[in-house]
């Protein structure tokens, strides 16, 4: 890389480092989805099996003990716990005739669709944290710390209000600042955490410096005139 008047220029091969490891970065991300996606249609259709087979012949807990040990004992490379199985029949009945949290589901690993439909019972909820955690690449751990603050019920007072003691110290700053630049909290807009992620690496000691949930909710409470 070499500089011209102050502003570093690549150099042609430079470019095609950078170039070719976007296209490899954009493989492996595609890629990743489309296994995602064939292990979720994977539980999805053992979850039905269960379910069918159950209901025609009158089978009760005990056929998933024996599914679980006999697939184990079979072939180890497909043994799967009977508590996962049973997590794949629920998100099957869970599921069963909502189109739309269909298609969401297919958009998240299985851990957070698990989170979603063991710890969400409102079908509306479920549809917003599967739609939110979609858009903003919400980890697991994301994911529980939204459902724990509320986000669903409160959508952006639920971060704001609990700011420093449901997010990362890492995401605090630009928390603050994504929300009031962004966000009419006086507006019923769900909120999400894909804004947080651009602080990962500032340093702890930037806490103390922080606003708290107070004035931060006074900086973007709407003034009088706008009302």
């Amino acid at each position: 890389m070499t500089a011209k008047r102050g502003v570093e220029v690549q150099s042609p091969y430079e470019q095609l480092l950078g170039d070719v490891r976007q296209v490899i970065r954009g493989a492996r991300f595609k890629t990743a989805r489309v296994v995602q996606s064939a292990l979720i249609q994977t539980y999805w259709d053992i979850g039905g099996l269960i379910l069918d087979r159950q209901e025609r012949h009158g089978w009760g807990k005990s056929v998933v003990e024996r599914l679980a040990r006999d697939l184990k004992a079979m072939d180890g490379a497909l043994g799967v716990s009977p508590q996962n199985l049973w997590f794949m029949r629920q998100f099957r009945l869970e599921y069963q005739g909502e189109p739309i949290l269909q298609q969401l589901v297919r958009e998240l690993p299985w851990g957070q669709n698990l989170v979603i439909f063991t710890k969400v019972k409102d079908r509306d909820a479920r549809e917003f944290y599967l739609r939110q955690a979609a858009a903003g690449s919400w980890s697991r751990s994301d994911l529980i710390q939204q459902i724990k603050a509320n986000a669903w019920s409160r959508r952006g007072m639920a971060v704001a209000n609990n700011l420093r003691e449901h997010l990362p110290e890492r995401q605090a700053e630009l928390a603050a600042a994504s929300l009031r630049e962004s966000y009419d909290l006086g507006m019923d807009k769900p909120m999400g955490v894909s804004e947080f992620q651009l602080v990962r690496k500032l340093p702890r000691d930037l806490k103390k410096h922080l606003p708290g949930p107070d004035r931060f909710l006074e900086a973007v409470r709407p003034s009088k005139e706008a009302k």
